[in-house]
């Protein structure tokens, strides 16, 4: 397994020029949350170094620069220049050390592409996702009760809480169908992961904010 720069660079991700690419860019300077990201970029940079770069050292294939020019040593710094080894990063401890996530997400953003692509290319080499996805392997009503995560008809979310009109998901089915008393708090929500009694806002939004009938419970307390 290449490490961790050319490990994104062969996923089609933006290379690291420096340690200092690890750093969550979105906070404020004076966060704590990012002073804390500095110290770990200190803590890279006492491990793994700085050298002097040489621009006539190409060290990847796997990309072009933007102008078509090879990669090289130097990683668009100057020739000559003090750069940090971040080539040398091991894969596992650079997506470790990546504090800049996807929204909503708790993993980085290189495990983030990785999930996305096999989890995808394990279903499209399942048959049964795919060519054996038919009424002769699943009979008509297994059909049916996956295109419409469950039993019967189609059931769709009330209103377009998620910007558009979506079918209900099927794990909030299975609640429903069978902890039917669980219902009226599954409908504020169309994630059943979500928190129930969290006032949403805006569908993307993640601020914690309860509902008005929700506001004496404990877990919202701050």
């Amino acid at each position: 397994m290449p490490r961790f720069n050319e490990f994104r660079r062969q996923y089609g991700l933006r290379q690291l020029t420096s340690y200092d690419d690890f750093v969550d860019q979105t906070l404020p300077a004076d966060s704590p949350a990012r002073q804390q990201q500095m110290e770990t970029i200190a803590q890279l940079r006492e491990i793994y170094g700085t050298h002097v770069c040489d621009s006539s050292k190409i060290i990847t294939d796997a990309q072009l620069n933007p102008d078509g020019t090879a990669i090289n040593d130097c990683l668009g710094h100057p020739n000559g220049s003090v750069v940090d080894n971040v080539e040398d990063v091991d894969t596992v401890v650079g997506w470790l050390a990546e504090y800049t996530r996807p929204h909503g997400f708790a993993i980085s953003e290189t495990q983030f592409v990785v999930f996305i692509l096999n989890a995808s290319r394990r279903l499209y080499s399942d048959r049964f996702f795919t060519s054996s996805f038919r009424p002769e392997f699943y009979s008509q009503l297994g059909i049916d009760w996956v295109n419409h995560n469950g039993p019967g008809a189609e059931m769709m979310e009330a209103g377009a809480p998620n910007g558009h009109r979506q079918p209900v998901a099927p794990l909030k089915r299975v609640l429903m169908r069978n902890i039917p008393e669980l219902t009226p708090e599954l409908q504020h929500v169309t994630n059943a992961f979500d928190p129930w009694g969290r006032e949403r806002g805006q569908y993307y939004s993640l601020e914690w904010r309860a509902r008005p009938d929700a506001v004496s419970d404990p877990a919202f307390k701050q």
